[in-house]
């Protein structure tokens, strides 16, 4: 799947937002892509640059919706609604 494919369906499940604009989605699918790396390889990551394998792609696509979704939560000690 291309780095366009993969907005494309980010964007899909996040319904159409009009905040999540191509380049923050593509920032938070590499994001996603070393939160993958990082856990596949707890060592280190190898010399050559290693790619996503298929089976993880669909995951990455769920991380990046999660961490757009997650945006303006940082720091967040309370919430409260209707109250």
């Amino acid at each position: 799947m291309t780095t366009e494919e993969k907005i494309i369906r980010v964007q899909t499940l996040l319904g159409g937002d009009e905040e999540a604009t191509d380049d923050l989605i593509a920032v938070y699918l590499d994001d996603a892509k070393y939160a993958i790396l990082n856990r596949r390889y707890p060592f280190g990551l190898p010399d050559v640059e290693p790619s996503i394998p298929p089976i993880y792609e669909n995951i990455q696509c769920k991380l990046a919706m999660r961490y757009f979704l997650r945006r303006g939560g940082e720091g967040e000690q309370v919430h409260n609604e209707d109250g």
